[in-house]
């Protein structure tokens, strides 16, 4: 039972750094955020408590590895675990859908 606790609580390290799974706040994420009406300003807070509220309990998920109606049922779910207020929430939420989109615009953008 100890060996699983101590794996469980060493997975995390073993996820590699956050930008791996999940996208830096850069000019491409920036831009489809504008264009969904998002500001640079909610996306940092998104990822920031995304990387640090998420990962408390288990590994970080690459966003793009779920739909958008996926998130919303999980972001609903996992509320209440997270101890995230609704801006919390709301900022964590519009960071995964901008990072859903990252593969629609080109790279150097």
């Amino acid at each position: 039972m100890i060996g699983a606790v101590v794996a469980v609580a060493l997975a995390p390290s073993c996820a590699g750094p956050p930008g791996a799974v999940a996208p830096p706040v850069d000019e491409r994420l920036t831009a489809i955020a504008a264009s969904q009406g998002t500001s640079r300003s909610t996306l940092e807070t998104g990822r920031r408590n995304y990387v640090g509220s998420c990962t408390r309990c288990h590994l970080p998920v690459t966003p793009s590895k779920y739909t958008d109606e996926d998130w919303d049922e999980i972001l609903a779910k996992m509320r209440p675990k997270s101890r995230l207020d609704d801006a919390g929430i709301a900022s964590v939420r519009a960071y995964v859908m901008a990072a859903n989109r990252l593969e629609d615009v080109p790279a150097g953008r």
